[in-house]
């Protein structure tokens, strides 16, 4: 079976700073959180889950990474898109 996952990075920063839209963001993904690691050296966290705005990923393959573009009207948070990483880091 076919599974739409994937990863991406949000800054320790942002998470404190504005945790209320990092939850509207979550959720405009629609996402599924499946693991969440904490990485010192870089003050994110890498967050793995699923998403209907991912791609799909064949069984046993690596999920790849997104950038997630934000797009906000009126200071208030529209959409979230999903665009496959050219980088992991």
């Amino acid at each position: 079976m076919n599974m739409r996952i994937g990863r991406f990075y949000v800054s320790s920063q942002f998470t404190r700073e504005r945790h209320e839209e990092v939850a509207d963001i979550l959720s405009l993904l629609r996402f599924v959180l499946f693991r969440v690691e904490y990485l010192y050296r870089s003050s994110r966290f890498l967050m793995e889950g699923m998403s209907e705005k991912f791609a799909e990923v064949e069984e046993n393959q690596v999920a790849p990474f997104y950038d997630l573009e934000i797009t906000k009207l009126n200071n208030k948070l529209v959409e979230v898109m999903a665009v496959k990483s050219n980088s992991q880091f």
